[in-house]
C-alpha cells in the first residue's frame, strides 16, 4: 500500500462517522465480483487487452483500500 493509500484510509476513518461493521462487511456488487474474477483468469492466461489490464488495475487497487479500510475498521470494533 502507497502513502497515498494510507493517508486516504486515515481519512476516510476520522472524518466520516462510519460503522465498522458495515465496513467489514463491504464487497463489491455480484456483477463487479464477476467482472473482476474474468479480469483475473484473463490475466493469468496472459489474454488481458491493454484496456482490460488497466481496468483489473483500478480494481487491485480498490481492493488494496478496502483491506486497510477493513483491517482497521475491525481494530476499531475491538477497542
Amino acid at each position: 500500500m502507497t502513502a497515498i493509500h494510507a493517508d486516504f484510509v486515515d481519512r476516510i476513518l476520522e472524518k466520516l462517522p462510519l460503522d465498522p461493521g458495515g465496513i467489514i462487511a463491504f464487497r463489491l456488487t455480484p456483477s463487479m465480483q464477476r467482472r473482476a474474477t474474468k479480469l483475473a483468469e484473463r490475466n493469468n492466461a496472459g489474454l488481458l487487452s491493454f484496456d482490460e489490464s488497466l481496468e483489473l488495475q483500478k480494481f487491485m487497487a480498490v481492493e488494496s483500500v478496502m483491506r486497510t479500510l477493513k483491517a482497521k475498521a475491525l481494530c476499531q470494533k475491538f477497542e
